[in-house]
């Protein structure tokens, strides 16, 4: 007997990334339809436009926002990243 868990594939996941430079995990909250496309070689930019810059660069690099700003600097665009989340996920119409 097959179990469908589920079929709807319109909902959000978080996706774990352990910093390589200090070693802290960032969850980034995607759509699990996008998710898979990305498995299959999409690249970030174009899988998850709603993402903003900094989470994408988690997605890529697995390098945590406070370690990019101390490595890249400052994006004055960017407040907090805290702020660029719930962002993000007001843009999809969800909330964690």
């Amino acid at each position: 007997m097959k179990e469908i868990i589920r079929e709807n594939t319109d909902y959000l996941i978080e996706v774990s990334c352990t910093c390589p430079v200090c070693g802290s995990v960032t969850k980034v909250p995607v759509y699990f339809q996008d998710y898979r496309k990305w498995g299959r070689q999409s690249p970030v930019e174009n899988t998850f436009p709603y993402l903003h810059p900094e989470q994408k660069e988690v997605l890529d690099s697995g390098i945590c926002p406070p370690c990019q700003r101390s490595l890249f600097g400052e994006d004055e665009e960017v407040d907090d990243y805290q702020v660029a989340m719930e962002d993000s996920l007001a843009f999809m119409g969800q909330w964690w």
